[in-house]
């Protein structure tokens, strides 16, 4: 046996295994491909999993005013009262209760309410579903950042 099977191998340099520098490229440029075409769908699957934030937020301060107006023959106008501050459990949406007669269309303050959640910090490019809203009549709303309601595809 020579030195050059010893370092070589049996065949010399034909033996060697690996990649080429134009293998690895095309292999890096489909990886980037199919990641550029892959990043839209996965955002937008992310901030609709997170809507169920502020749809689980309405709900539960919808529960909490009727236990209110139960005791107190009226709904209340604290969220920190209701809910425990204006955020969201996970932080995504920004909370607000109206109880006004002008904001809900009712004879009086405190006879009716409106609940609202508009999305907020990395929820905020949420532009199909921006804002959602709750009444004390069960009604659900949502809009888009123009306003256009988008509450069948949002709800």
């Amino acid at each position: 046996m020579d030195v050059t099977t010893v370092f070589l191998g049996h065949r010399g340099f034909a033996s060697r295994r690996g990649f080429s520098l134009i293998e690895l490229m095309i292999a890096l440029s489909i990886v980037a491909i199919l990641a550029m075409i892959m990043y839209p769908s996965y955002t937008q699957s992310i901030e609709k999993s997170r809507r169920t934030d502020a749809r689980a937020a309405l709900t539960e301060i919808a529960a909490q005013q009727e236990k209110f107006y139960f005791k107190d023959s009226r709904y209340s106008d604290s969220l920190n009262q209701l809910f425990g501050g204006t955020a969201s459990r996970e932080g995504y949406y920004v909370l607000a209760v109206d109880t006004t007669a002008s904001g809900t269309g009712c004879g009086a303050d405190g006879e009716c309410f409106k609940v609202s959640a508009t999305a907020t910090g990395t929820q905020a490019g949420d532009s199909n579903c921006r804002s959602f809203t709750l009444n004390n009549i069960g009604l659900k709303g949502a809009s888009n950042d123009n306003g256009s309601d988008t509450t069948a595809s949002c709800w």
